[in-house]
Order: C-alpha cells, then structure tokens, then sequence
C-alpha cells in the first residue's frame, strides 16, 4: 500500500464530498420518509397486536421499509379489526361505562348478599304474618263460674303488618333494583367472556392470518429484492480474500468505487483516514481503552473509523452510540 495516491488538492476534496454529503442527505431523507410510515402503522396498531406472535410479525415488519404497500394494506385490516373490537367494547360497556370483567367475583359476591337479605326480610315477614289481628280479652265469669273471654283489635298486628309494609318496601325500592343491576352486570360478562371475547378472538386470528400471509408476500419481496442485488452486484465477497489485510483494503475500495461510484482519489482518501485509524481494516475492532473503561461493549473506539462512544460521565464522542441505534 503505497502512499503516494492518498492525496487529494483542495477542489476535488470539496467536490467529492459535496457529492457524497448530497446522495447521503436523499438516502437519508427517503429512509426517514418510509420509516415514519411504518412507525406509525405499528403506533397505530399496537393496541391490537399483542403477545409474542404480533411481537415477532411487528419486528419484523418494522424492518420491511421497501414494502410500505403491504404495511398500508395490512393497517387498512388492522384498523377495521380496532373499529369493530372498539364497537363491541362500547356495546358491552353500556350502560356501564366502568364495568370491568376482573369484578365478576366481587359482583357475585355482591349478589349472594343481597340475595341473603331479601331472603332474610320475607323469612321475618313470614313470621310476622302470623301474628293474629285479633286476640282474646278476659271480660269477666258467666253464671257457672267459668272465664269469658272477647276478642279484640291486636295491637302488635298493626305493628307487623306496619313492619311487613316496610319490608316490602325495602325489597321493591331498594334492594331488587340493586340485585336486577348486579344480575344484569354478571350477565354482560359472562356473555363477553363467553360468547363476545370469543368472536373478537377469532376476528383478531382471522386478522393474524391476513397479517402472516401478507408478511409472507414482504418476505418474497425482500428476498427477491436481495437477489436481484446480489445478481447485479458488482464486488461480491467471495471474490476477496477477506482474511488479509490487503483483501479487506481491495474489497472496500472496489466496493466504493463500483458500487457507490466514488470517484479514485475519493476511495483513496477515505481509505487513508480509514488506516490511520485502524491499519487492519477490521470492521468490528476495538480502539485501545485509554479512558479506564473495563465494559468491552463500550470501549472508546470501535469499528473501521474508530468512532466513540459516549461513555458516562460524558467522555467520548458518541458517534459510536449513533452507528448503533442506526443499525438497530
């Protein structure tokens, strides 16, 4: 490797650059555009898509950028999935708007008492009911001597009859009603979890078949769109020795100049920046630590350009941070 090609004068540095910054600014700009559509189509539905399986389909379908054809057909689908869940929810909610399923036991419970209490009063006025309107008052003897008796108005009849009133009362006004609430608030959930949640679980398995066959039409795109790269690519791998130093340096300068188009002394110029920093032209080394950081994962220097990361405290540069979350 021979230094005498590493130099650019000052124009053609400008004019290799401003090249570059420009396709990197469109790439970046249609990049961003496409993966804000998919963002918010995962936004949008990730109240529906849940569980491990929805997990599995939204990483991978956050990947798909080129596909956003089968990202807007899918969150059409999506979307009418929430408007119906939505509907039936609003069905099932009224007239009340806090019910909640997780509260069928205290609802039961509720029930039983106010069972024992309506059973509780008709039992007293059962007794009550027995009390005779009328009762016998001791008047005097008859002429052999024996007691006479008459009967009159029983004070305690009134008294019952007054009670058995109010029981009644009690009944119809106040505890019925509230039993009639609880037995319909247990029956609106039973019939959610028995009949409701189970349609809206087989709409959300019918949606999840929609989801994985059109997954499966992304996965055929990507696939067939990596082939086409592979079969038009110019510098492949395999036509490197990239265990050498000077297979890794040939295959990155082919590749910027047969792929991306840069220009000789562009190559040559990254290329001499890239061996300052790392003369092994490995993508993956680590910078010597000099900061005293012991976490190998965050060593200040890593990659072709040995950029830093920023470490706590502040030390570092963090561009190394940057070039992760864009690979992530």
């Amino acid at each position: 490797m021979s230094n005498e090609t590493y130099y650019m004068d000052a124009s053609e540095i400008a004019s290799v650059s401003e090249e570059y910054s420009s396709n990197l600014s469109n790439l970046v700009d249609n990049n961003t555009v496409a993966i804000n559509l998919i963002d918010s189509f995962l936004a949008s539905s990730s109240d529906i898509l849940t569980g491990e399986t929805w997990d599995n389909i939204r990483s991978n379908l956050a990947s798909y950028t080129d596909c956003l054809d089968y990202a807007n057909e899918l969150s059409s689908i999506i979307e009418a999935a929430k408007d119906e869940y939505a509907q039936k929810i609003q069905e099932f909610l009224q007239p009340y708007p806090d019910l909640n399923t997780a509260d069928l036991p205290a609802y039961e419970a509720e029930k039983a008492s106010l069972e024992a209490q309506i059973q509780a009063l008709l039992d007293e006025n059962a007794v009550l009911a027995l009390t005779p309107p009328e009762v016998p008052k001791f008047v005097g003897y008859d002429e052999y001597g024996n007691p006479e008796y008459q009967m009159v108005h029983n004070p305690q009849y009134d008294i019952d009859q007054a009670k058995i009133a109010e029981n009644i009362q009690t009944i119809e006004t106040v505890l019925q009603p509230a039993l009639d609430i609880v037995n319909d608030k247990i029956d609106k959930i039973n019939t959610f979890n028995n009949v409701l949640l189970p349609a809206l679980n087989a709409k959300l398995d019918e949606v999840a078949q929609l989801v994985n066959k059109y997954l499966d039409m992304v996965n055929e795109k990507m696939t067939s769109i990596l082939q086409e790269q592979n079969a038009s690519r110019v510098v492949k791998e395999e036509d490197y020795d990239l265990t050498t130093v000077e297979g890794r340096f040939i295959y990155i300068y082919d590749y910027l100049t047969k792929e991306f188009n840069w220009t000789s002394m562009g190559a040559k110029l990254f290329l001499s920046y890239v061996y300052v920093e790392d003369s092994a032209f490995l993508a993956d080394r680590h910078q010597v630590d000099y900061y005293g950081n012991e976490d190998p994962d965050r060593l200040p220097g890593y990659g072709l350009c040995q950029w830093e990361w920023k470490l706590e405290g502040g030390v570092g540069r963090g561009r190394a941070n940057a070039m992760a979350a864009w690979c992530e």
